[in-house]
Parts: C-alpha cells; sequence; structure tokens
C-alpha cells in the first residue's frame, strides 16, 4: 500500500512539473506571437545575385522602395505556409506567385 502511495505521490509530481514547464512554454511562445512585427520581403541587392537565384530574406524594417519595370502588371502573391520558431526568433513564410 505504501509503494502505491509513494509511485502515485512521483507521477503527480512528475506531472505537475510537465504541466508547469509546459504552461511557461506557451506563456513565452504567446509573447512571441503578441504585437508580432510586419515582416518585408527584401530582394538581394546584386542583381547578378537574384539572376543566380540568390533567397529573399525577411526584414522588420521596410526596404528601399524600387523602381516599378517598365510594362507589365504586378504578379499575384498566395501566401501558402507561415512557420515560426522562438529559437531563434525567426519566421519562414512560404508563397506561392502567378504572372498576370
Amino acid at each position: 500500500m505504501s509503494v502505491a502511495l509513494l509511485v502515485l505521490a512521483l507521477t503527480v509530481v512528475g506531472l505537475s512539473r510537465l504541466l508547469a514547464a509546459h504552461s511557461r512554454l506557451l506563456d513565452a511562445t504567446d509573447a512571441w506571437c503578441r504585437g508580432a512585427p510586419t515582416f518585408h520581403v527584401v530582394r538581394p541587392p546584386d542583381p547578378l545575385a537574384r539572376l543566380c537565384g540568390e533567397a529573399a530574406t525577411l526584414a522588420t524594417e521596410a526596404p528601399d522602395p524600387e523602381p516599378t519595370p517598365a510594362g507589365g502588371e504586378a504578379n499575384d502573391v498566395e501566401i501558402v505556409s507561415v512557420t515560426r520558431e522562438l529559437s531563434p526568433p525567426t519566421a519562414v513564410a512560404t508563397v506561392r506567385v502567378t504572372p498576370r
């Protein structure tokens, strides 16, 4: 009987520590997501790097506006998914671009 009570007490203590850690993690996630900044897609400044396929980056500050190319319309951009991570704080967006 005393062994069963000891096992029960250890289980309850272990679960309470697990729930407390989970609660702290949820609080940190909520704090990170609350007031999330607006992300801007920043193209590489070097035209050759863009031609070679260098990836764009995300920045919280708006980049300098680029001149509008002559003729043609803008593309349609659809956000497919956004993944956020806490350590380090990053966000990854997958988009689908279709020309008009």
